[in-house]
């Protein structure tokens, strides 16, 4: 009998690799999850490196690096937007719940 061998998708494995990401409430779970964090910066930042370097080929006379640095650009661009949304969601969220202060009219 041959046996199934499982594929895992790129985001699987990396996932793997780096470990739960979610926040559960409880210390040392999230206390976990934050000794992580500093692997998805490291990963984050890699990735995004080469992406930058691939936009400065946009401008180049090859074709096949226009298309990489028009490609990577609009990925970085897609990032950008999502990472903007998300920042203000968040930030709106956060005034939303922080105390109303009752002496507003007092210009100081």
């Amino acid at each position: 009998m041959k046996q199934e061998t499982k594929k895992y998708s790129l985001n699987e494995i990396v996932f793997e690799l780096i470990g739960n990401l979610s926040w559960y409430g409880e210390s040392n779970h999230d206390n976990k999850v934050g000794e992580r964090l500093p692997r998805v910066f490291d990963l984050l930042t890699d990735l995004l490196s080469e992406l930058y370097d691939l936009v400065n080929v946009e401008t180049n006379y090859q074709a096949s690096a226009k298309s990489l640095g028009k490609q990577a650009r609009e990925i970085l661009e897609s990032i950008s937007e999502d990472i903007e949304s998300v920042l203000s969601q968040a930030y709106t969220k956060r005034k939303e719940l922080e105390p109303k202060n009752n002496n507003e009219d007092i210009p100081f």
